[in-house]
């Protein structure tokens, strides 16, 4: 039970600092007129800064590296899809939909199998 403690704990002061990072860099953002992307992009320096230790990038789990590339692809996907004209039905789903769900479907099991061969962690019963 108090692993649970520990867990809702931790998400909310994960929901607080992400919400106020979010503020802060909106702030920032008006008041400078650089634009909200140029703010969220000039935060990562200083969050390196504050980390202290080297390169924050560093100490980044591969895992997470795979997790953030299969995103950015599905997003861009997401947003080809949108953009494009090209659509045709395979019974009463769309092309854009099949693509977007095999890309997802794909996705999921490369970090499966990766979790699965990289995580011992993996493997053990969650008592």
């Amino acid at each position: 039970m108090a692993i649970w403690i520990q867990f809702l704990l931790s998400a909310a002061v994960n929901v607080w600092a992400g919400n106020r990072l979010t503020r802060c860099t909106k702030m920032i953002a008006v008041q400078s007129g650089i634009g909200v992307a140029w703010a969220g992009v000039l935060m990562l320096p200083l969050i390196d800064l504050a980390h202290g230790r080297g390169p924050l990038t560093t100490r980044v789990h591969q895992g997470h590296i795979l997790t953030a590339s299969l995103s950015i692809i599905t997003a861009s996907l997401v947003s080809l899809a949108m953009l494009s004209n090209i659509f045709f039905q395979v019974a009463w789903i769309g092309s854009k939909t099949l693509l977007i769900a095999s890309i997802y479907l794909f996705g999921s099991r490369l970090l499966y199998r990766y979790d699965k061969k990289n995580n011992p962690m993996f493997l053990v019963p969650i008592v």
